[in-house]
């Protein structure tokens, strides 16, 4: 909802492997009225087959369950590969880890790949979420755009 009302005209794409998900996004957020395009399938298999460009890429994805949760072995390579070249010039790649060990392991990649590259800790949760794209990223200006939004604001405190 939030990423709607921030791009109330961009195309946003969604790809999901588990159709339970989706069907309970649908029913308990609303998520029809929302003019995303669902895509159910591997994440993976959508960056390598999917030919489009995008400006934003969000990556959330993550395997098993409750404090056992990972990226996939496809992460950092090819993943981060994969996403690099879905990205049209001058996009950026918003990425969530968990934990400082493979954070620190996602940080050395993505810092490899894209000239601008923020990390954002989450206070009282294990993320560490990344920012990458070209090298005039700014993590005040960042900031700056996040207070002023009433959507986002909140998530500073």
């Amino acid at each position: 909802r939030i990423l709607r009302a921030l791009a109330p005209r961009a195309h946003i794409v969604g790809v999901e492997l588990d159709a339970d998900v989706v069907a309970a996004a649908q029913e308990h957020f609303g998520l029809d009225g929302l003019d995303v395009e669902l895509v159910v399938g591997d994440a993976q298999a959508f960056l390598r087959e999917d030919e489009r460009q995008f400006d934003m890429i969000i990556d959330d994805v993550f395997v098993g369950c409750g404090d056992s949760v990972s990226k996939p072995d496809w992460y950092p390579s090819p993943g981060h590969e994969l996403a690099a070249a879905r990205l049209r010039d001058g996009g950026v790649l918003v990425f969530n880890s968990i934990g400082e060990t493979e954070a620190r392991c996602m940080q050395r990649s993505l810092g490899l790949m894209f000239p601008g590259l923020l990390r954002i800790e989450v206070e009282e949760y294990e993320n560490h979420i990344f920012v990458a794209g070209p090298k005039d990223l700014d993590a005040q200006e960042l900031e700056s755009s996040v207070r002023a939004n009433t959507l986002t604001r909140e998530s500073l405190s």
